[in-house]
């Protein structure tokens, strides 16, 4: 399975494939090939998923701390708080 961990081994691979004589490319599988596409493109996808996390928590994050010393005019941002937690993890 392709993970966010997996970056490196990948980036490793496509160097490997990317410094083979045309030779030696032509005798690498088909199969070979789609399967590193097929991880880089995965590669790409949980990237772009975790640098969606990472921007609706930080989102959450800062509009806990728009909340600042809570009175009775804290309500808005509480509510923003919350509205902003519940829909991160009702993502999930």
């Amino acid at each position: 399975d392709v993970t966010l961990d997996s970056e490196d081994a990948i980036i490793d691979a496509a160097e490997a494939l990317e410094a083979l004589t045309e030779n030696q490319l032509a005798k690498v599988s088909q199969d070979t090939l789609e399967t590193l596409n097929e991880a880089k493109t995965k590669l790409e996808e949980l990237k772009a998923e975790k640098e969606a996390n990472d921007a609706a928590v930080k989102a959450v994050e800062d509009a806990i701390d728009d909340i600042g010393v809570v009175d009775l005019s804290s309500k808005g941002a509480i509510e923003k708080a919350e509205k902003l937690m519940k829909e991160y993890f009702e993502s999930k």
